[in-house]
């Protein structure tokens, strides 16, 4: 009997062994995992981080460009206002000298005029 409960002292001290083992392998894979779950959060933020960036600097590059565009074509109009005013103030300048031309006179105006807007048209299309 007792070589018996000498056995069965041995095989429950085998067995709190292998149980305190386990649980010693237990909490370091715990440990592990929190480790590795960390890290992996840590990358998650560093990432959205560096995406933040990275769509800030593309919306400023957008603003920028539109910003450069509206200038651009703000610029354009403004010509184009200005070279309408002064093809209407020539309008106008020639039918006020036409009134005083001879029929000479105007109809080398008008080839002028003509010519003119030929060129003109012509410049644009360039």
């Amino acid at each position: 009997i007792r070589d018996s409960l000498e056995q069965a002292e041995r095989h429950r001290a085998e067995a709190e062994r292998k149980m305190q083992e386990y649980e010693a392998k237990l909490s370091a894979a715990s440990r592990d995992a929190e480790a590795v779950l960390a890290r992996a959060k840590d990358q998650a933020q560093r990432l959205l981080e560096e995406n933040e960036q990275r769509l800030l600097a593309e919306s400023e590059r957008i603003k920028a460009d539109a910003t450069r565009d509206i200038e651009h074509e703000r610029r354009k109009a403004i010509q184009d206002i200005r070279s309408q005013t002064t093809d209407l103030a020539l309008m106008v300048a020639e039918q006020v000298v036409g009134r005083s031309l001879t029929d000479a006179d105007h109809r080398r105006l008008a080839d002028e005029a003509l010519q003119a807007v030929a060129d003109a048209y012509e410049e644009r299309r360039s």
